[in-house]
């Protein structure tokens, strides 16, 4: 199956700022705990040190360094039976089924629905920037948005397919 359509949008520069957070929180915490380990009757080996830091340290910057490369950009890709959305380069991915829409159309999200993968209330956003989304409605009524710097021309090439997909 050949692919019709694929743009990848680089998710807001503000993830960036993330990079900040993450320094400080390792330096914080592992100040911490070499100092408590210092003051401490009974300090623990260098080994157990390590671990202790790699453990509240490490993790929470590995789980934000995580979400910072999920939400570096956002693939989008029609083909004849399927809508694919990767994130970050495959970090998380989901497919939709051309026989599952009805229809699609440009919207705009609300500035409060921000970026990231959340319920909205009326369905699904998978978004990295931006407010441009195009909404898929699904033959059940459920509704998915996806966000992209090209709404119209995401919903038009799966207005191209949606039809051979019904039939």
């Amino acid at each position: 199956m050949s692919t019709i359509y694929e743009h990848t949008q680089k998710g807001s520069r503000l993830i960036y700022w993330l990079i900040l957070p993450i320094v400080l929180e390792f330096i914080a915490i592992t100040s911490l705990v070499v100092f408590l380990n210092y003051r401490s009757e009974k300090p623990l080996s260098s080994g157990h040190l390590m671990l202790v830091i790699a453990l509240v340290a490490l993790i929470p910057a590995g789980v934000l360094g995580w979400v910072m490369l999920m939400m570096s950009s956002l693939t989008v890709s029609v083909d004849s039976t399927l809508i694919r959305i990767r994130f970050g380069g495959g970090a998380y991915s989901k497919k939709f089924p051309l026989e599952r829409i009805s229809d699609c159309g440009p919207v705009k999200n609300d500035w409060m629905n921000g970026w990231g993968i959340r319920y909205i209330g009326k369905g699904w956003l998978y978004n990295v920037a931006g407010l441009d989304a195009v909404e898929l409605t699904l033959k059940n009524g459920k509704r998915v948005r996806i966000g992209t710097d090209e709404p119209e021309k995401l919903a038009e090439a799966i207005r191209s397919v949606l039809p051979a997909a019904s039939s």
